[in-house]
């Protein structure tokens, strides 16, 4: 899809989030285009593979004596 088709879908959907309201095309527009040139900064690869996965805590025991082993 082109850069203009895929900035009319976001403010298309702008405008229909804000109820349809008439006279708001601009600003839906600029709106768009400035989502759209964000979205163009975020590199290819996904967030979640890019992240590094957290190791998980170790757990301590408590015996029944309530002390920590």
């Amino acid at each position: 899809m082109e850069r203009d088709d895929e900035v009319r879908c976001i403010a298309y959907s702008i405008w229909q989030e804000e109820g349809c309201p008439c006279g708001c095309e601009w600003e839906h527009w600029y709106r768009a285009e400035y989502i759209w040139e964000r979205q163009q900064e975020q590199p290819a690869v996904s967030k979640s593979k890019s992240q590094p996965k957290r190791a998980a805590k170790p757990r301590t025991r408590v015996s029944a004596t309530g002390k920590k082993s």
